[in-house]
C-alpha cells in the first residue's frame, strides 16, 4: 500500500515538474502550445485538490485516530504555503487562458510575458514546495505504516486506490512511466477499469503528443 501511495505522489511530482518546465519554455519564447499548457496546468491543480480533499476525508482521519501522538501539524503548515503558491499558479494560468482570446498578432507576446512574469516563477515554486511537502509526508507515513493494524490496511488501501484522478488518464499513465516506472505503478495499473486497458497504447501516444505540444 505504501508503494501505491508513492506512485500517486510520483505522478503529482512529475506533473508539477512538467508544467514548470513548459512554463519555462514558454517564458523564453519557445513554441509551446498555450492551450495545452493551460489544460495540463488546470488538470494538475484539480488532481492535487482532489488528492488532498480525498485524503482528508478517507486517509488522514484514520491515521490520526490510530496515532494521535504523531506530529501531523507540520504537514498542515507546509500545505498552507503550498496552497498560497498554487493560487498564484492558477491565477497565472487563468491569465494565459485569457491571452488566448487576444488578436493573433498579440497573442503569443502576451502569453510569453505572462509566463515570464508570473507563470514560470509560480510553477517552479509550486514544484519545489510540493516536492518538499510530499517528501515530509512520506517520511511521516514511513514511520507509522509498520504499526498500522492489519484490520485497517484494507480500508487505507481502498482509499489510496481511489486517489488517482479519473480525468486525462493519458497523463496519469504517462507520468507513471516517464522517465521510468514509478514505485507502485503496477499496483495502480491493476486498478484500471478493464475496458480502459486496450486503450493504453493510444493513451501513451496522446501523452507523447502532449509533451510535444509543450515543447518537451
Amino acid at each position: 500500500m505504501y508503494d501505491e501511495l508513492l506512485a500517486v505522489h510520483t505522478v503529482l511530482r512529475r506533473a508539477a515538474a512538467l508544467t514548470a518546465a513548459a512554463m519555462s519554455r514558454l517564458a523564453t519564447g519557445e513554441p509551446v502550445d498555450v492551450e495545452t499548457l493551460v489544460r495540463v496546468t488546470h488538470w494538475q491543480h484539480e488532481f492535487l485538490r482532489r488528492h488532498r480533499r480525498h485524503a482528508e476525508v478517507r486517509f488522514w482521519p484514520v491515521l490520526r485516530d490510530l496515532f494521535p501522538g504523531v506530529a501531523l501539524n507540520s504537514l498542515r503548515t507546509s500545505r498552507t504555503a503550498l496552497d498560497a503558491q498554487l493560487s498564484r499558479l492558477v491565477q497565472a494560468t487563468d491569465d494565459l487562458e485569457h491571452a488566448l482570446m487576444f488578436p493573433a498578432p498579440h497573442r503569443l507576446a502576451a502569453a510569453v510575458g505572462i509566463a515570464a512574469a508570473l507563470g514560470e516563477p509560480a510553477a517552479a515554486r509550486t514544484r519545489d514546495l510540493l516536492t518538499a511537502h510530499l517528501d515530509h509526508e512520506e517520511l511521516t507515513l514511513w514511520e507509522v505504516f509498520p504499526r498500522i493494524p492489519a484490520y485497517t490496511i484494507e480500508t487505507l488501501r481502498r482509499a489510496v486506490a481511489d486517489l488517482p484522478p479519473r480525468s486525462a488518464p493519458e497523463l496519469v499513465l504517462g507520468l507513471l512511466s516517464d522517465p521510468r516506472p514509478a514505485p507502485g505503478a503496477a499496483a495502480v495499473l491493476d486498478h484500471l477499469p478493464a475496458a480502459m486497458r486496450p486503450a493504453r497504447p493510444a493513451m501513451a501516444e496522446r501523452y507523447e503528443q502532449t509533451k510535444r505540444d509543450l515543447a518537451l
